[in-house]
Parts: structure tokens; sequence; C-alpha cells
């Protein structure tokens, strides 16, 4: 029997060692990737394809070798996110982000007023969420609001602005339900995600007869 219970424990110990051996493989740090010349040499292109958390480290790794201040390093990578949608795609990534470091030295408001396009996170379905708030702050009834399921029309003007042409049914004073359509325009000022209302500032409200 003790032979029996032995070689059940063994087996307990060999199988928690399997998965402790596991677990580190497969649930290492991504920040701790090390980035060599090479990727800091290649195009524009690459950076603009790579997952968010390597374009993070990519960054990290830039501004440090660059000696740039901890504290920027959220205005590098929108500067980074701004140049990798706007600025031709066969330059060095590490040649743009010299210009995010020429920024941060010499021109700090423009370096701090970058908007990160490429890791804008599904903005139009946010900017449509932020108009149904507005709208519904102003409603006699919000709580009997009923917004459309999707389908709404949007244009997008790019740094984060857009213009939503939707409706909204909700109770009168009367207790009816009637359609209201209008033209919501609104900008992402963060610092707030996308998804907080919050984040977002109403910069025309306008209803359509």
């Amino acid at each position: 029997m003790k032979k029996i219970f032995d070689f059940i424990i063994g087996i307990c110990i060999w199988a928690a060692l399997g998965y402790g051996v596991y677990y580190y493989f497969n649930h290492s740090d991504p920040e701790s990737r090390i980035f060599t010349q090479d990727d800091f040499e290649a195009p524009l292109s690459t950076y603009k394809t790579t997952d968010k958390a390597d374009r993070e480290g990519l960054v990290t790794a830039l501004r440090l070798a660059n000696n740039g201040s901890a504290e920027d390093q959220e205005h590098f990578i929108n500067c980074m996110g701004d140049f990798a949608e706007n600025k031709l795609q066969t330059l060095s990534i590490s040649k743009v982000f010299g210009w995010c470091v020429l920024e941060s030295k010499n021109n700090r408001e423009r370096f701090t007023g970058h908007f990160n396009e490429l890791d804008t996170l599904d903005e139009p379905r946010h900017a449509v969420s932020a108009c149904e708030a507005i709208i519904e702050a102003g409603l006699l009834a919000p709580a009997s609001a009923m917004h459309p399921s999707g389908g709404q029309d949007y244009i997008d003007h790019g740094k984060g602005k857009y213009t939503i042409v939707t409706y909204v049914d909700a109770q009168n004073a009367f207790g009816a339900m009637i359609r209201n359509n209008y033209r919501c325009v609104v900008q992402y000022t963060g610092p707030d995600a996308p998804w907080h209302p919050s984040a977002w500032k109403a910069l025309e409200v306008h209803y359509i007869d």
C-alpha cells in the first residue's frame, strides 16, 4: 500500500513540475523580448503589422536607447501611432522614432498632441455610443430611449473626430414613443479609453426634421 501511495505522490510531483515548466514558457512577460538593431531598422510598415504589445515594447527599447523620459512613454507611443499611419512606409522605424525624439525636445506641444490612429479601438462604434449618451441626457424620458442596434451612418474626419447620423425612439411628454433623427459630431479627447463616454466631447448636436 505504501508503494502505491509513494507512486501516486511521485506522479503528482512530476505533474506539478511539468505544469511549472509549461507555465513559465507560455506565460512569460511579452515585454521581456529583446529587440535588436534589425528591429529598429525595419520599415515602418513592419511596425504597423506588429501586435500592440510588441509595438509598446519596441517603443520602450527605442526610448531607452535615446535616453527618453519614462514619463513620455505614452506620448512616444502616440507619436509613433500617428506617424505609422501617415508617413512613408519604407522609412525605418528608428528614423521615424528620431522625429518623435526631436519633437519631445524642441516642440512639446506638437509632441504631446499626437493622436494614435494606429491603436484606435473600434472608434466609430464608441463614437456612436458617446452620441447616444449625449442625446439621452437631453431626453424627457431617457430610460425609454431605444437606439438602433447597428447600421448608423458615420463620417470619419480623422484625428478622432466623427459625425454620426442616426435616430432614437423615446417617450415624449405624453408618454408616446416618438422617433427623433439627429446628427451628432464628437471628438475623442482622452485621456480615458474610447469606450468611456467622458473621453468624448460633443462638438455639434442637431435634430433633423
